[in-house]
C-alpha cells in the first residue's frame, strides 16, 4: 500500500494467473476502507475492517441473498 494522502492510497495487485490491478484506497479510519479499480476483465472492488453489509454499501451493490440452510 502507498499511501497518496491523508486517507487514501494506492494498492498494487498482482494476481498469480497473471492480471495486475492498481486499486485507489479510501481510509475511512485507521483499520476500515475500501478500494477500486478494473483490469480487462472487469471493474474489482473491496472493503475491509467492517460488516459485510457496509462493505457492500462502500462498494455500491446490495448484499447478496444467502439462502436458507436446511438441516
Amino acid at each position: 500500500m502507498r499511501y497518496t494522502a491523508t486517507y487514501s492510497a494506492e494498492v498494487d495487485l498482482h494476481c498469480n494467473e497473471g492480471t495486475q490491478v492498481v486499486l485507489k484506497t479510501t481510509l475511512i479510519s485507521e483499520t476500515r476502507g475500501y478500494g477500486y479499480g478494473s483490469t480487462p476483465q472487469g471493474p474489482v472492488s473491496f472493503a475491509f475492517g467492517m460488516p459485510e453489509a457496509d462493505a457492500y454499501a462502500f462498494m455500491g451493490r446490495a448484499a447478496p441473498e444467502v439462502p436458507a440452510q436446511t438441516p
